[in-house]
């Protein structure tokens, strides 16, 4: 696969074995997967689940793999055509527009319009700003040795 997500890693396991379980599918046929396993646990999901869902819950059975040591055997192509039209019965609640991401610049627009003498408008901005910096890679907030401290380089005020 292109790349593991961790993200769903454990729903998209427990949705395979699920799936095999339900359709008592044997351990020894669980492992190595074969493209027909998962293309039928796709099939499953396809109308039900977004895409990106369902391409997370294929990279963790083959992060699965991986991890166990058992080859990952899938023909790639199928996979990439079933994930394709999975896309198309996506359901349209899934479906949503790209927003603009939040910027210290936007983070300081909201902050001029909040009263920092007022708890509920602080706690706000200290629930913005923690989020906004948790999330956040650690590389773009930290400096990569000590004598490249800027004391006149702030973020947000």
């Amino acid at each position: 696969m292109d790349r593991i997500h961790p993200r769903n890693y454990g729903s998209g396991l427990l949705a395979f074995h699920s799936y095999c379980d339900s359709k008592s599918i044997p351990e020894s046929q669980r492992t190595p997967s074969s493209s027909i396993l998962v293309a039928a646990f796709l099939s499953s999901l396809a109308s039900a689940y977004s895409n990106k869902i369902l391409h997370n819950y294929v990279h963790a059975i083959c992060a699965w793999h991986i991890l166990y040591g058992i080859p990952w055997v899938i023909n790639e192509n199928e996979i990439k055509t079933m994930l394709n039209a999975a896309e198309k019965l996506a359901p349209s609640t899934s479906k949503r527009k790209k927003r603009r991401p939040y910027t210290p610049d936007f983070i300081l627009s909201v902050k001029r319009n909040l009263d920092m003498s007022c708890a509920l408008d602080a706690a706000v901005y200290a629930c913005l700003t923690t989020c906004f910096y948790a999330a956040a890679r650690l590389g773009e907030f930290t400096v990569p040795r000590l004598n490249a401290f800027d004391p006149m380089v702030s973020g947000i005020d």
